[in-house]
Parts: structure tokens; sequence; C-alpha cells
């Protein structure tokens, strides 16, 4: 079951200490249903039974307007995202960019980068000393002139598409994987390494088939002792079957036997009237082509 981090100290927040009991609950409803990404679906049928309220849109509008962002479909909590990950979000860690793919999917990039500043999205390209790349003074004077006759377009562009292009599109989010696997008995730990593991590979199972059941999946990763099993080795043909034969028990004899002896060989004989063995055998000595097309 997916864990979150909580303030201890929020018992003392003049805002958090101003609400009343109805809302103290509701909103830590709203931080406990909320994905990593502090997005949660709007449900207000499940919000009254669950809080014992009776709220509507308008009621959570006028309590939380400044700390919760409503769309018809999704609700969205930006402290959440400060809270939670106090860095940023410029990390190349699969959760972080499980983060940055759900803002991107909500078009809410824009709204963070604005909040928080565009270094809190901002991907780093680390070396060993883990400073930030810098580039060439010159190429930037360039790269300087062409983005300048490039003004007009880029204003349409989303700013979070600089940050985010290099990200490569994932077949299931870290949170997909913890709420998939909050039955299983497994860690949090546990399934970020099996989500970091199948990401890797491109959920693709140890049959080489596309992973469509993530509970199903995770369960037997688990009853297999947290291992990948590796990959089935494909089964050689059984022309190639029949040429390690040959090579190793002719291989040796037909290429220094005497020339004579080879071809006068019972075992060769039989053999020969084999096509494929006759095309192997002239391979390995091209002088008994003469001798063997007379057999």
């Amino acid at each position: 079951m997916p864990k979150r981090f909580t303030d201890k100290d929020k018992w003392e927040d003049d805002w958090y200490s101003s609400l009343d009991n109805d809302s103290k609950i509701v909103w830590e409803y709203l931080l406990d249903r909320c994905d990593h990404a502090g997005i949660g679906k709007l449900n207000f049928r499940l919000l009254n039974f669950c809080c014992n309220v009776t709220w509507n849109l308008k009621k959570l509008k006028s309590i939380f307007p400044d700390r919760v962002i409503l769309n018809k479909d999704f609700y969205f909590i930006p402290k959440y995202l400060k809270f939670q990950y106090p860095t940023g979000l410029n990390s190349n860690k699969p959760a972080i960019r499980s983060v940055r793919n759900i803002l991107i999917d909500k078009e809410l990039y824009v709204y963070i980068s604005e909040l928080y500043g565009d270094s809190y999205l901002m991907v780093r390209e680390s070396f060993s000393n883990s400073s930030i790349t810098i580039k060439d003074k010159d190429k930037d004077k360039d790269k300087d002139k062409d983005k300048d006759k490039d003004k007009d377009k880029d204003k349409d562009k989303p700013l979070f598409g600089i940050i985010g292009d290099n990200v490569p599109e994932e077949k299931y989010t870290l949170q997909q994987v913890l709420d998939a696997g909050c039955l299983s008995g497994l860690s949090d730990e546990q399934l970020e390494h099996y989500f970091n593991k199948r990401n890797a590979v491109g959920w693709i199972d140890a049959a080489n088939r596309e992973v469509t059941n993530l509970k199903s999946d995770i369960t037997n990763w688990r009853n297999n002792g947290y291992r990948f099993p590796d990959a089935p080795k494909p089964k050689e043909s059984k022309d190639k079957q029949m040429l390690q034969q040959w090579e190793e028990r002719y291989g040796d004899f037909v290429r220094k036997g005497d020339i004579k002896k080879v071809s006068a060989d019972e075992t060769i004989g039989r053999n020969i009237k084999n096509p494929k063995f006759k095309t192997w055998a002239i391979g390995q000595r091209p002088e008994l082509e003469e001798v063997l097309n007379v057999i």
C-alpha cells in the first residue's frame, strides 16, 4: 500500500488550525486519495461517504480556493509536490519521470513552472562531478541566432516540452504498479524495484510477451522469489544441430585427413548422399569437390 510523508507540525499551522473538523478530514481525504503527482479523481459520493459530510464542488472551492485546483474530472494539490519532492522534479528516477509525465498529460506543467520556477522541473544532464552540462560558447551564440529566428514559433511551444522531450513514454507508471501491488504483501521498495526492472526492458516478460496484467505479473514475480527469469533461449534449427554434429564428428578428419582416405571412408560415403552434408564437406575441404562429385 503506498505511503506518504506527513507533517507532524501541521497542527500548529495557522491555516490548518483554522479549519473546522469537517474541513480537516476532507483535506486529509484529498491528500490520501491523490496519486504521487498530487492529482486525484473527483468523486463527491465517495468523499461524502468517507468523510461523513455533504460537500459539493462549490463547497470545495470555497474552503480550499488557493490550495486545490479543480477540474471537471480531477483535483490537483500543487503544494503536495513541493512537500513530497522538496528538491524538485529534476531527476531521471522512474518515480520522478512518472510524475513529470502525469503533469504533461494533465497540462499542469506551465502552472508548476510559474509557481516554483523552471529549475524545479528542469532535468539536469550530469557528469561524474554532477555539474550541469556546459555547452561551447561559440555554439551557444549560433543557437541564440537560430532561436531569435524562431522566436515567434517558440511562443506557442509548451514550456515543458523542453524539459520532457527526452523522457521515454511508459506503458505503466510507478503509481499504477503501487496500486496493482497494494494487496500483494510487497513493500513499496520491492514494487519500485519491480517497476524499474520491467520498465527497463519495455514491459516484456521472460517469454517475450507484453505484460498486460500487472497484478498477475507482480504475483508471479513474488512467487518466483523476486527474480526475473532469463528469457528462454531460442531452439536451434535441425540444420544447425546437424552441422554441429558433423563438425564434432568429422571436422578435423575432413579438413586434415588424407584426401584418399576421406573419400574412401565408409561413414563419409553414407552421409554424402545427403546434399547438405556434401555441401558442408566441400566447404571444409574444397579439393573434395571433384572426388565427391564422382561418388
